[in-house]
């Protein structure tokens, strides 16, 4: 099996790390999932979750979620494709309404608890 052909550019230990540079023209399949909760008693906050290219929100990548349960895990995902040209920068943003959601974890099984997953895979030129 061949190493995985990263040809993108992210820093994952700074205060940088917010940011994926494109270093190929070409469709890209952007996957993401994010798990939140509510701490609220009576939960009634407004999520949203987005993909950034360049300071602008892709069309089609703004994903929004009512929670309606305290401390139930909701996940939401998307995976649009996307043409991305050499240089351009991905962010991935989450926000709420409310100061008591927060990304989490089920933390059943393993040792590393994922709050977000993002998968940029190249499928075409």
């Amino acid at each position: 099996m061949s190493s995985p052909k990263l040809r993108i550019t992210h820093t994952h230990d700074d205060n940088t790390n917010d940011t994926f540079i494109i270093q190929d023209d070409g469709y890209y399949n952007i996957h993401y999932a994010m798990s939140f909760q509510d701490a609220t008693a009576t939960p009634s906050a407004h999520i949203v979750m987005r993909v950034i290219k360049n300071d602008v929100e892709i069309p089609g990548t703004l994903l929004e979620e009512d929670s309606s349960k305290q401390y139930a895990d909701f996940t939401v995902s998307n995976g649009p494709i996307v043409y991305l040209v050499t240089g351009d920068e991905i962010k991935f943003q989450f926000t709420s309404d409310d100061t008591d959601v927060s990304l989490t974890s089920h933390r059943t099984y393993g040792v590393h608890h994922d709050t977000s997953v993002i998968k940029i895979i190249k499928i075409s030129n």
